[in-house]
């Protein structure tokens, strides 16, 4: 991170490895964010800027400042489908990455103009489905509403 400077945080892809979230599988570029007047040019790197990054959007994973769970979701809402983004969100929270309430909160908050956030704001809202354990739980559940059959035990 030091080569993009002070205030610079891993994030996206990059964060979400961190996070231990390998459904995306990794990716050979870095993806840092940076304060949003930045002008960052480093080869290797994917640079994204941001008006504003709050330290509670921020945390240190083994020893490198990236973005919360939470916040890399949001980052990546806008560049994945419905079905990934779906499955990633159910990954975070299962594997405790990613509190559920602490995501609709930000989610909440960030949504204004980001592509795909309301997405997330609509999974993890309090009256939403379930917590599930899988996608593949939450992909059952839907099967089932829309077949008309009693929901099952999960």
């Amino acid at each position: 991170m030091q080569a993009a400077g002070p205030g610079a945080v891993a994030s996206h892809r990059t964060a979400a490895a961190l996070h231990g979230l390998e459904r995306l599988g990794r990716s050979s570029a870095v993806e840092v964010t940076v304060p949003h007047r930045r002008v960052v040019a480093v080869q290797g790197v994917g640079v994204h800027r941001s008006r504003g990054l709050p330290d509670e959007d921020v945390r240190v994973v083994a020893g490198v400042p990236g973005t919360t769970a939470e916040r890399t979701l949001i980052d990546l809402a806008a560049h994945l489908d419905r079905d990934t983004l779906t499955a990633l969100t159910d990954d975070a929270v299962c594997a405790r990455a990613a509190q559920r309430s602490r995501l609709h909160r930000r989610a909440e908050i960030l949504a204004n103009g980001r592509r795909g956030v309301g997405l997330l704001v609509r999974l993890t809202a309090p009256d939403a489905d379930a917590v599930f354990r899988s996608w593949l739980e939450r992909e059952g559940a839907r099967v089932f509403r829309e077949g008309g059959l009693p929901s099952p035990r999960w």
